[in-house]
């Protein structure tokens, strides 16, 4: 409880250009006070005042008291209860005299670096009932309804973060992929070393292989005889002729 009251201390004790003096004497029209006012009064007295009396709350309401929003006999400080709803942030615990969202008091103070003029001309225009606004269009919003960013400290409205999320830019490749040359299924060479036989068989016949010609049978004696031994135009051998010749 305590560090979450230091950092509310900060927000307050923070510097802030948008909670400027009124300057009433000039004729400026002063709605906190009835007829001419010559009281100082600051733009964001109200926030500010808002913020001191959680703050002072916090540091008041500790000691444990019977709550009888539970079923059974249960003691905790008045302002937080599991069964209250906070009425500024959204948050189930405490409730609203209590808040202790730092991102709530940081967006009405304006310490977003919004301009507090336009936001609160804006909301006067609508007659919104919500104090806070968003960070992109200044339009008021229910702080727990926004789209909240506790690291940038900034709040969304839904138009806005419809229109941001349809807007966003596709992510930008890597460039050491880029730069990468594509790649291709080049199958590997064969190795000619893998098909080759280490001992071929020798072959049979050494030198030039005798040229084969189809035998031709002797129409006289049926021998068998190859087209360039002496086998006349009538089919017969030279040796049957020869016999014939002897026969005459």
């Amino acid at each position: 409880m305590n560090s979450t009251v230091e950092q509310l201390k900060e927000v307050l004790n923070m510097p802030n250009p948008q909670n400027f003096r009124i300057k009433t004497d000039l004729g400026q029209r002063c709605k906190r006070c009835a007829g001419r006012c010559q009281n100082n009064h600051y733009s964001l007295d109200r926030e500010y005042g808002e913020l001191k009396v959680v703050i002072s709350n916090m540091q008041k309401h500790k000691e444990p008291m019977e709550c009888f929003k539970h079923s059974t006999v249960t003691y905790h400080p008045s302002h937080n209860c599991n069964k209250a709803k906070c009425e500024r942030c959204g948050s189930w615990g405490h409730s609203k005299e209590v808040c202790n969202d730092k991102l709530y008091y940081w967006n009405r103070l304006y310490l977003c670096k919004c301009d507090g003029r336009r936001c609160k001309r804006r909301r006067s225009e609508t007659q919104f009932k919500g104090g806070n606004h968003c960070c992109t269009c200044q339009k008021p919003v229910v702080f727990y309804e926004a789209y909240s960013n506790y690291k940038i400290g900034k709040l969304r409205c839904n138009e806005c973060h419809e229109n941001s999320v349809n807007n966003k830019r596709p992510p930008t490749p890597d460039t050491d992929k880029c730069n990468k040359k594509p790649k291709f299924n080049i199958s590997e060479p064969k190795d000619p070393m893998q098909d080759m036989e280490l001992d071929p068989p020798k072959p049979q016949n050494k030198g030039k292989g005798k040229q084969k010609y189809t035998e031709i049978k002797c129409t006289n004696c049926n021998r068998k005889e190859s087209p360039i031994n002496c086998i006349n135009n009538l089919g017969i051998c030279d040796k049957c002729d020869e016999k014939r010749e002897r026969l005459k």
